[in-house]
């Protein structure tokens, strides 16, 4: 039976020479790094191939926070560059359960986004990170995408249907 993956970070360099890797976590909840044995890393999930943790540590870093990870069977500075870019994965089942208003990016990618009259507005492309929030990337037929702040301003609400997005003047053209 396959495990359902879900993507927690990216493998953005190594950290030292003993093969450590600095991680940027995809996920609001980073600590899960601590708790975790066992993660997948590759290009996506098809390909990912697993990997037990030695060691691991939450850092404070100019982008939030970023996850110092040891792997087993990278043991130097070369072993952890091969990994750079590299999509980081756990299985659901070894993740915490969610609140009610908590998410998986991955669950949101692809969902309609409905404006708050219940208009078609596209659906969610990706999910851009960035340190002051994160931003819905919108792809709209025939237009350009737009970009909508994740913040309770702007999201109405997302179920596993849908997003609905409060809009406001300037928002969306």
């Amino acid at each position: 039976m396959a495990h359902q993956l879900r993507r927690i970070g990216r493998i953005v360099r190594p950290h030292g020479v003993r093969g450590e890797v600095k991680v940027a976590p995809e996920t609001d909840r980073p600590e899960i790094y601590l708790d975790l044995q066992t993660v997948l890393v590759g290009s996506d999930n098809e390909s990912a191939v697993s990997f037990d943790i030695l060691s691991a540590n939450v850092v404070p870093s100019r982008h939030g926070v970023t996850a110092i990870v040891q792997l087993d069977a990278v043991s130097s500075r070369d072993a952890a560059e091969q990994l750079a870019g590299q999509r980081v994965y756990a299985r659901a089942e070894d993740l915490p359960e969610l609140a009610d208003d908590e998410f998986y990016y991955d669950d949101v990618i692809g969902l309609v986004v409905l404006d708050q009259d219940g208009s078609v507005l596209g659906t969610v492309k990706d999910i851009l990170e960035a340190p002051a929030q994160d931003k819905l990337v919108v792809s709209r037929p025939g237009r350009p995408d737009v970009l909508i702040p994740l913040v309770p301003a702007f999201i109405g609400s997302i179920t596993t249907e849908h997003v609905v997005i409060n809009t406001i003047e300037g928002l969306i053209d």
